[in-house]
């Protein structure tokens, strides 16, 4: 859900209800009903629904923003109709700044920095640092533009210069004034008791749209040789960018450098990973236009060697000072949205007496500006996982994403400026427990961030590699290009032995036939496969052994989510027809999934300008064939069973087309 000016967008996605909907409404914790979700747009239980809501009043908003929003669906059985599902809307994490000063108080050239998370539980995580007060800290605290303190007191949070908090249950006032620039956070000290510094707190004008970030630590820090270091300071920044193609835009804040010690180089580089330090020269100078604080700009025109370092998370800003002129700050630039792999197995686990055999586990975690969101699979042998937590190298807990996985399937735990640079360097795992063990963990797996290069998008077949007489374990992805002859691009993990061979086979009778074999590097499993035959949906296997050690796992497939836009400029002769001048449009969501071992793609569709007494029908083209949509001329949903097509090839957009026909004309477009 979006609201902008007086408008509720929406999006909602239904799953699996069995008896009919009578209506969808948004409602208040208290159960007040504040608007309904047009019947219309109802469909049978299955898909995604858009729409909007116009004329919303300022306290929908107030409401939505403090979690007092839910989503209600109803349905009927028996003649009774009763709440079947409900959930709450909760903010994405949204993050503000404030730069503090004491210019607009007395000139003693104290300044700060403030940055505040909206979290998605309805909590706000406080972060500030202070430099150049004149004296001790006597209250730090929000006041609204007229000076008055709202909320508690936060300087119990300080520690010297540096304060940190979680705001629980914010007041409903506290987001709209946000969003307003009517907060602002106040200094005050014993020599200033009404204030020393402060500034107005506005949303990032740099996260929005940045695609790369930088955090800068002394936890950072490196050295020529590769060894890593760690520099005690309380300094700190974060750096943001944008990369158009032509130019990398930069917006970086530093803060904790006080007098006497002074920034002596603050340089880009690149050629390293995270925690070392290149021995190539400065690539790009942020001093130059530095003003003690910030510093902004863009780098024209960088060299070839730049961007693919820089698009390749193996760029870096190393910060000097008098006092450490070897580096006091370090950060690596990583895309925003970076995708991390765990494969989890009981081989990596400290102690396995005891434990199971044939469990295993992968996970894909998402980093999200301050958070770690994972979405887990796990072949567990009928044992039930009754825990997965963060731990860092030492062991220690940093982050529990056992209840939001149970609650909604993805974990999540906020990272911090050193669990975050620990994630960069591959210092985090996860560790997942069972029900039947709660004292030990029984599968455990190093967080890796994987390079850009292999984040692909299109189908995807996963599969968990485990073991019936080992502790062993794996987890593979099949990707395809998207590319015609069936082009397939493939990276999979083993843990607890390096195979000499993999391969994808096929299963009929309890035998299975090879199909593929794979290319082996260690233990890691990648490359690229051409000319792929056809892949049946199901019964397809992933082995990989060496010897006598064998692990495998059955080959599914991730739901996959197709967009369809039609228009009569779509069709074009080899797809059947010639582009055909209507006004007529629409637009279509799909999703193929198995249901008890059934392949069926689930739509919903909308269309625009199409009259009742000219339209004809809705057809899905899948190769040569047709099938038959259930609709009418405004609206779409239900599911198609995929009997005809035993494999995912036949599925791409150069072999699939929507088709809505009408005595005027038609409108189509490839599936995408």
């Amino acid at each position: 859900m979006a609201v902008a000016n007086g408008q509720v967008f929406y999006a909602i996605k239904l799953s699996q209800f069995f008896t009919p909907i009578t209506k969808i409404t948004l409602e208040t914790k208290a159960g007040v009903q504040l608007y309904s979700i047009p019947l219309q747009d109802v469909n049978s239980g299955f898909g995604q629904i858009y729409g909007i809501l116009s004329s919303v009043g300022s306290n929908f908003t107030d409401w939505l923003l403090n979690g007092q929003v839910r989503t209600v669906v109803y349905t009927k059985s028996a003649s009774i109709e009763a709440a079947a599902a409900a959930g709450t809307f909760m903010i994405y994490p949204t993050t503000y700044q404030g730069l503090l000063t004491s210019t607009s108080l007395k000139a003693t050239g104290g300044t700060g920095m403030t940055t505040l998370t909206l979290q998605s539980d309805n909590t706000v995580m406080f972060n500030a640092l202070t430099q150049g007060l004149t004296s001790n800290l006597r209250n730090v605290y929000f006041a609204r533009t007229d000076q008055t303190q709202v909320g508690v007191s936060l300087t119990d949070s300080f520690q010297k210069n540096e304060g940190s908090s979680i705001i629980y249950n914010p007041p409903q006032w506290f987001y709209p004034q946000l969003n307003n620039k009517q907060i602002q956070l106040r200094v005050s000290t014993d020599n200033n008791p009404s204030g020393e510094v402060n500034g107005i707190i506005a949303a990032s004008p740099t996260t929005e749209d940045a695609d790369y970030q930088c955090v800068l630590s002394g936890f950072e820090v490196g050295t020529i040789d590769g060894k890593l270091g760690k520099v005690s300071t309380s300094a700190g920044g974060i750096a943001t960018f944008v990369y158009d193609g032509s130019q990398i835009r930069y917006y970086l804040t530093v803060t904790g450098i006080t007098q006497p010690n002074k920034v002596t180089e603050m340089g880009l580089y690149w050629g390293a990973s995270p925690g070392y330090v290149s021995a190539n020269k400065s690539a790009y100078n942020f001093l130059d236009t530095f003003d003690g604080w910030r510093s902004t700009g863009a780098i024209i025109n960088p060299s070839k060697s730049l961007v693919e370092n820089f698009l390749n998370g193996k760029t870096y800003i190393l910060v000097k000072t008098t006092a450490n002129p070897q580096g006091e700050l370090r950060g690596q630039i990583t895309a925003i949205n970076q995708f991390a792999l765990s494969v989890m197995t009981t081989s990596q686990v400290a102690t396995t007496t005891g434990l199971p055999m044939g469990l295993s586990g992968g996970a894909e975690c998402s980093v999200y500006q301050t958070r770690l969101i994972c979405e887990p699979r796990f072949t567990t042998n009928g044992f039930n996982i009754s825990k997965l937590v963060v731990v860092d190298w030492k062991g220690n807990v940093v982050g529990d994403l056992t209840f939001s996985w149970r609650q909604i399937g993805f974990g999540y735990a906020a990272l911090n400026m050193d669990t975050w640079s620990m994630l960069q360097k591959g210092q985090l795992s996860l560790l997942a427990y069972i029900s039947t063990f709660p004292a030990q963990p029984a599968l455990r797996g190093k967080l890796v961030i994987v390079p850009p290069s292999a984040q692909q998008f299109g189908t995807t077949f996963n599969s968990i590699l485990t073991s019936s007489t080992t502790y062993y374990g794996g987890y593979f992805r099949l990707f395809s290009t998207g590319q015609t002859g069936n082009t397939y691009t493939y990276r999979g993990f083993v843990r607890g032995f390096t195979p000499q061979s993999c391969g994808v086979y096929s299963q009929s009778g309890g035998s299975l036939t090879k199909l593929l074999t794979l290319t082996v590097r260690g233990q890691t499993v990648e490359g690229t496969l051409w000319n792929v035959p056809d892949l049946a949906l199901t019964n397809t296997w992933v082995r990989c052994n060496r010897q006598s050690e064998t692990v495998q796992g059955s080959l599914s497939l991730t739901p996959r989510t197709f967009m369809s836009f039609l228009t009569g400029g779509s069709i074009q002769s080899n797809h059947g027809g010639s582009r055909v001048a209507t006004k007529s449009f629409g637009a279509m969501v799909a999703q193929l999934r198995s249901v008890s071992g059934q392949w069926r793609l689930y739509y919903t569709a909308r269309f625009w300008d199409v009259s009742p007494s000219v339209f004809q029908s809705l057809l899905l083209k899948i190769g040569l064939g047709f099938s038959a949509f259930t609709g009418n001329h405004q609206t779409a949903d239900g599911f198609l069973p995929i009997t005809s097509v035993p494999n995912l090839n036949e599925l791409s957009a150069y072999n699939t087309s929507v088709y809505m026909t009408s005595t005027a004309g038609s409108a189509s477009s490839v599936l995408i």
